[in-house]
């Protein structure tokens, strides 16, 4: 459980509930990563009693060492495996792609 809660300053009765996990490839399917990554991320949510996630952010970062097109079929799966495993739940799932791994310290 590593999340952190915040009061709404607009909505004075509500909470925001937020986490940030960073993974490493687990295993050799990108698609079943993206599935890992988002089931981590909503057992952090539940686990803290939400049970409505309104919004969630896939932040996606990839070398530049590995050529462009395999670059993006692999990135492509990790994005439709977390985003498949929201829509039962029907959460929105927005997406920021990073290309060079150092530019996650940048944002």
């Amino acid at each position: 459980m590593d999340c952190s809660v915040q009061p709404s300053k607009k909505y004075k009765d509500l909470f925001i509930v937020s986490t940030t996990d960073f993974f490493y490839p687990l295993v050799e399917d990108p698609y079943l990563q993206g599935r890992i990554a988002c089931a981590n991320v909503l057992s952090d949510m539940y686990s803290m009693g939400v049970v409505s996630v309104d919004t969630m952010l896939m932040i996606l970062a990839s070398s530049r060492d590995m050529p462009p097109g395999p670059r993006h079929i692999v990135t492509q799966h990790m994005i439709r495996g977390f985003s498949g495993m929201t829509q039962p739940i029907q959460h929105d799932v927005l997406c920021d792609l990073c290309v060079n791994p150092a530019s996650l310290l940048q944002i």
